[in-house]
């Protein structure tokens, strides 16, 4: 069975931006798709999110991707850390990720500060960043540097601001194209 994990970031919800749209167009894959519901996402606590991720029990292997916005993404990355899993998973689509604490947002310095990822424990045939040029929140220099140290693929939009549907991200039809080329 092929399946889909979309995790959300800071003050966002399953119904936030491109996230329903992106989980109706992978159903036309066959993907079986789940917007994960974080808790208390405007006051996140690492512990409580990957918990959440461990209590769905996600499948891990070949036919699985993961795909995470912003915070989403470290929280992502710290859980396949921390799970024993031998099994390569089919792709990690990292948007808007980081890794490093980032200025436009102290208030997560703890969250960023308690996450953990070692890059040996990332294993995953397709690795695909994407990033804004001139992001507010998370500078693409940020997305970049883990794109390189997960040894992804990163590609730079030309574009001001987060993918927030507020600057007209309620589709994301660059990030599915990625993911479908993939897929195909």
């Amino acid at each position: 069975m092929k399946k889909a994990y979309i995790i959300h970031g800071y003050t966002a919800t399953p119904e936030s931006h491109w996230f329903p749209w992106l989980a109706e167009e992978l159903k036309k894959y066959d993907y079986d798709t789940e917007v994960v519901a974080l808790p208390d996402s405007s006051e996140p606590e690492l512990k409580k999110w990957r918990g959440k991720i461990e209590s769905i029990s996600p499948v891990l292997d070949s036919g699985t991707i993961f795909i995470g916005h912003s915070l989403g993404v470290i929280t992502i990355l710290d859980y396949l850390t921390k799970i024993n899993n031998e099994d390569k998973l089919h792709g990690l689509f990292l948007v808007a990720g980081f890794k490093n604490r980032t200025a436009a947002l102290p208030e997560l310095d703890q969250f960023v500060d308690d996450a953990y990822f070692n890059k040996k424990n990332i294993m995953a045939e397709h690795i695909i960043s994407v990033a804004a040029k001139k992001d507010d929140r998370v500078d693409s220099s940020l997305s970049k540097e883990l794109s390189e140290e997960l040894n992804g693929k990163f590609i730079e939009v030309n574009h001001e601001g987060h993918f927030l549907g507020k600057e007209g991200y309620d589709t994301f039809e660059l990030l599915r194209d990625e993911i479908i080329k993939t897929i195909i």
